[in-house]
């Protein structure tokens, strides 16, 4: 599995590229998809737990807290976060790692963050239906599977146009894209987004809806159980 931006350094290694075949980042959606009716239930027992507002937009992050490329997401994050001082909004910070020192000095100019800590994956979909945007910039990421996993969640994500980002994101449908290293336009969607409910409904059910429909495991079975039928054909 990998994303567009290696597929074609992928091709020139195997000697009958025609035997390539393309297999999505895949999840189980449903167990996403079907927190979304208790979507207020969450939300009001977060806002508890965390010390948050349940009346304000919730932004949400999710990602280890690591160095190098981890960090330099939350840096723009925070660099980002920092224009928006005039717009009505929380950051829920969902992650843990060696880099949590780093992490709060870059979102600390930003304010208003909740760090929720390491979660199990089974709690996950809570975050994601409970809030209104996901933002990350995914410095160098390969896909970023918390962004399929909000998007499962019928959660909008705004995110940088980075590696595989664009694969599993379709830009103005189930999110927005913003140019690496632009901070400016990544705040400036994230403005769009929280200032426009409108949008992000449609952005929620579009994205859920793709991700059901590109991304299940269902589909991703298929497609290697053809995988699978090919190569023994081939012997």
């Amino acid at each position: 599995m990998v994303n567009s931006d290696d597929f074609e350094c992928l091709r020139d290694l195997v000697s009958d590229s025609t035997r390539l075949m393309t297999l999505a980042p895949f999840l189980e959606s449903e167990a996403y998809r079907s927190e979304r009716c208790a979507r207020q239930q969450h939300r009001v027992a977060l806002a508890r737990e965390l010390g948050c507002d349940v009346r304000r937009p919730w932004i949400l992050s999710v990602a280890m807290m690591r160095h190098c490329d981890k960090l330099a997401s939350f840096q723009r994050l925070g660099c980002g976060l920092a224009r928006l001082r005039d717009v009505d909004w929380q950051l829920l910070v969902v992650g843990e790692g060696e880099a949590r020192r780093q992490v709060e000095d870059a979102l600390a100019e930003a304010g208003r963050v909740f760090y929720a800590g390491a979660r199990c994956q089974s709690s996950l979909p809570n975050f994601y239906v409970a809030a209104d945007v996901l933002a990350w910039p995914a410095v160098n990421e390969a896909y970023g599977m918390a962004l399929l996993e909000a998007q499962a969640s019928g959660l909008p994500v705004v995110a940088g146009r980075e590696r595989g980002v664009p694969d599993i994101v379709r830009d103005g449908e189930t999110g927005l894209l913003t140019s690496p290293g632009d901070v400016d336009e990544f705040a400036a969607a994230i403005r769009r987004l929280l200032s426009d409910e409108n949008l992000r409904q449609r952005m929620s059910e579009a994205a859920a809806d793709n991700v059901a429909n590109r991304h299940d495991i269902s589909l991703a079975a298929r497609i290697l159980d053809r995988a699978l039928a090919i190569s023994r054909t081939a012997q």
